[in-house]
């Protein structure tokens, strides 16, 4: 058996009705994210840069390993399962995962019957899947608990905001500010560990890297260069709060790959979603009623909530 089974056939193959084709460059040696990764930055400087340019190898960046590292696309050619889990983790890889089902549960049937049964991308996405779950046995789950109580603050913050108690948004300020960056921590510890884990051997050195989008380092030391995307939602909290007025909502959201709520609402983070631009993406086609709710208001700073507003 091939200790890389899949080759870039497979990995089009599987890429092909998630509808994110358009975030990736693809040669013959992998799959490469547009925005070049810049390790001077550091992960974090931009939440949504950190998203984009995510390659699994970036994990590896303060070890004393190979160089070749750094040179890895986000999914190499050839590949196995946990290259592709490790793909599909973060970046623009999760909304593939997304595509396929719930890590804890997919991949779905229906979406892995729609692959072409003859070059092994079943196989690929089934394995990837399994992968991760033996991964995460190791690892421990993802710290939803730390995402859900930085979601609880912000929920408290807007609540005081809208009732103008300038006293208690002063203490809730702060701590929304620091539960949003232990969330965003873990997550970074968690996505580590995990990486870590799949992939245990340090893959042969990949030649010279494709042109990518490169962004200069001054561009993210500029507030007004970037647009403000807003609150973003658990995809649970955004189906609880917009049910009523948006009835199709749960099948979109499982379809949002082919329809391109994806694209257009999807934001950094396991499972977030960013709230104002889903509700445009339903408001545009019909879907959603304007007779009940109403917005949530913006943050007292530009650091309130890290990891629940996300400059794109």
């Amino acid at each position: 058996m091939l200790a890389k089974p899949f080759n870039r056939s497979v990995a089009e193959s599987l890429l092909s009705p998630t509808g994110t084709n358009n975030y990736w460059l693809i040669d013959d040696r992998g799959i490469w994210p547009k925005v070049e990764w810049n390790p001077a930055l550091g992960t974090g400087s931009r939440i949504n840069f950190e998203f984009d340019s995510w390659r699994p190898a970036v994990m590896f960046a303060n070890d004393s390993l190979p160089k070749a590292l750094g040179d890895l696309p986000a999914l190499p050619f050839p590949f196995d399962a946990k290259d592709l889990a490790s793909f599909m983790l973060y970046g623009f890889g999760a909304l593939v995962a997304d595509h396929y089902g719930d890590w804890e549960n997919g991949p779905n049937p229906e979406r892995i019957d729609d692959l072409y049964p003859l070059d092994f991308s079943r196989r690929a996405v089934n394995e990837a899947f399994e992968a991760y779950r033996e991964a995460q046995k190791i690892v421990g789950p993802y710290p939803m608990e730390l995402d859900d109580k930085a979601e609880r603050a912000r929920k408290a913050w807007n609540d005081a905001d809208s009732e103008k108690d300038k006293a208690t948004i002063a203490t809730l300020d702060s701590e929304m500010d620091a539960t949003a960056k232990a969330a965003k921590a873990a997550q970074r510890k968690w996505l580590e560990a995990m990486v870590r884990q799949l992939m245990q051997s340090v893959p042969a050195k990949v030649t010279a890297t494709p042109a990518p989008v490169v962004v200069a380092s001054d561009t993210f030391a500029k507030p007004a260069a970037t647009v403000d995307r807003g609150w973003t939602l658990k995809k649970a909290a955004l189906i609880d709060k917009y049910e009523r007025r948006w009835k199709t909502i749960k099948r979109d959201l499982q379809d949002a790959s082919e329809n391109e709520l994806s694209k257009t609402a999807k934001a950094p983070g396991h499972g977030n979603w960013f709230e104002e631009a889903a509700l445009n993406w339903a408001r545009q086609r019909g879907k959603l009623s304007e007779s009940i709710g109403q917005h949530a208001p913006r943050p007292a700073t530009p650091f309130s909530g890290l990891t629940h507003r996300i400059e794109g």
